[in-house]
């Protein structure tokens, strides 16, 4: 039996970011960021994952510190062209130029098991609805909201409203989205509002990320924490890495003090391009001033 803490499942992708002119290549994906953010907060953490055999060097980070992945070839990997286009990098546009195939149940090894299954998938289809069901039969699952709503029409990548929410949010235990996805889903503009919606909706606990800080909803309370990065070199990735950092204290602390420590850490990554590679001391060096 292989039991973590926390098990990323998403595709690896290659991503080409374009930031206010300025181009970069580099390996990504939801996966990749959440899984170095739990490892980072010392949480036993495993991948699963699809992409090309041609891209299998990608994963060598991981391999690197230990985090075991399991993953499924695909017929071509994830790519996508992420272009910001205002100061706070909190708004961009998105264009596939590849997708990995969808994930199946037969992709999980029957001996994996996770007390939180964090599914942070890239694009809509990635993992079909009933992947999610087998997922929480299996222990509890926190999704993001970005590989449910961000849909390919054509090339380009507009989010569109998730028409499985009402069947999904009841069995999912926490749910991840970003102020522009909540707005979506719910029609609010408020994000307060937004987040009493989404638990109307049937969302047990909700993560919700915007430029200036990370707010979070649990058992009818809400709670928030600013986020201190002292540059935006590392904007790619803020979303998967809070939500991991998140979901690493709720093993065993309370919402309040779970999302400080996800500002923290997620502040410090914000800073540095590509995952999470800090110290769990940086991280309680800056919780510290909250």
């Amino acid at each position: 039996m292989m039991s973590y803490d926390i098990v990323a499942v998403g595709a690896i992708s290659r991503d080409l970011n374009v930031v206010m002119g300025n181009e970069e290549v580099r390996y990504g994906g939801g996966s990749y960021c959440a899984a170095f953010a739990a490892y980072a907060a010392r949480c036993t953490t495993a991948v699963v994952t699809k992409l090309a055999r041609d891209d299998l060097a990608s994963l060598a980070p991981f391999q690197e510190v230990g985090i075991p992945v399991f993953s499924t070839m695909s017929s071509q990997t994830t790519s996508i062209k992420n272009v910001y286009t205002t100061p706070d990098l909190d708004r961009r546009t998105c264009f596939m130029i590849a997708m990995a195939d969808p994930f199946q149940k037969e992709d999980f090894p029957q001996d994996l098991n996770a007390k939180i299954y964090q599914v942070a998938a890239l694009i809509a289809g990635e993992v079909p609805l009933d992947v999610l069901k087998f997922l929480a039969q299996k222990g509890k699952i926190g999704i993001d909201a970005q590989g449910f709503i961000r849909t390919a029409v054509g090339h380009e990548l507009v989010s569109k409203d998730w028409q499985d929410k009402y069947e999904a949010f009841p069995m999912i235990d926490f749910l991840k989205t970003d102020a522009a996805e909540a707005e979506i889903l719910t029609g609010c503009t408020d994000r307060s509002q937004s987040l009493q919606a989404l638990a109307a909706m049937g969302a047990k606990e909700i993560v919700l990320t915007h430029s200036s800080e990370v707010m979070a909803y649990a058992e009818g309370q809400i709670y928030r924490a600013p986020f201190k990065p002292r540059n935006l070199s590392g904007r790619t990735g803020r979303g998967d890495t809070c939500f991991a950092a998140y979901l690493s204290q709720r093993l065993c602390r309370a919402p309040e003090e779970s999302l400080k420590f996800a500002a923290a850490l997620t502040s410090l990554k914000m800073e540095v391009p590509g995952p999470f590679r800090g110290s769990l001391e940086d991280v309680h060096a800056l919780l510290a001033t909250y």
